[in-house]
């Protein structure tokens, strides 16, 4: 305590606790849902205008049999079984990258000199 500064408790902690790594061992996982899946939801998704994967993957029960009854969508059992199964947060991260990035503009009112 006296070389370090520290106080006792935290002393404490310090020599009853290893330290944490730093370097965290990434391995590089498999895409589950393939591009036909993707591709799926994507449509399902701009035919019922643009929803939030919330109010979209409650829908898609009834959405995909649509689809493929009016030959829009040709998929096979295995990618139906992952649509249907997938999970909203999936579903929030796939179409996250399809959506269109919102641009608020740029600002063209001075700040107050108020707030000085």
């Amino acid at each position: 305590m006296e070389l370090t500064g520290y106080g006792r408790k935290y002393v404490i902690t310090l020599l009853n606790h290893l330290p944490e790594s730093t370097s965290r061992i990434l391995r590089p996982r498999q895409p589950i849902y393939g591009s036909a899946v993707q591709e799926a939801l994507f449509l399902a998704w701009r035919t019922i205008q643009y929803p939030c994967a919330q109010r979209l993957v409650p829908c898609l029960p009834s959405q995909i049999p649509v689809l493929e009854r009016d030959g829009h969508l040709q998929i096979d059992e295995e990618h139906r079984r992952q649509l249907l199964t997938m999970s909203i947060r999936t579903a929030e991260r796939l179409l996250s990258a399809q959506r269109r990035p919102t641009s608020h503009g740029i600002s063209t009112t001075k700040p107050g000199t108020l707030l000085k």
